[in-house]
């Protein structure tokens, strides 16, 4: 197959997904609809995200990222108050 065959059938598959993505949103969608079904009164409505499979590696990967971006994010207002302390010091002495 050529290269340029194998980008059109990638770029298309980001359009309109086929294979195990397409299935796991389909069996997702087939889920939510039966919790639906059989859900109480007062219970919220499940949706298909509630039920896509989420690769254990995937999913790692993305806790990861999300507590290094805490950890920045937590950093940055330490280096912001530090900052402040500092001015609020200089003021002081002048």
């Amino acid at each position: 197959m050529p290269a340029s065959v194998f980008n059109a059938w990638r770029y298309y598959s980001e359009i309109e997904p086929f294979g195990a993505i397409r299935e796991n949103y389909h069996i997702a969608t087939l889920c939510a609809l039966t919790a639906n079904i059989n859900r109480g009164k007062d219970q919220e409505a499940f949706t298909p995200a509630d039920f896509i499979y989420k690769d254990p590696i995937d999913q790692a990967d993305d806790d990861r990222k999300k507590a290094y971006n805490r950890t920045r994010g937590i950093m940055a207002q330490l280096k912001a108050a530090q900052a402040a302390a500092q001015a609020a010091a200089q003021k002081k002495r002048i």
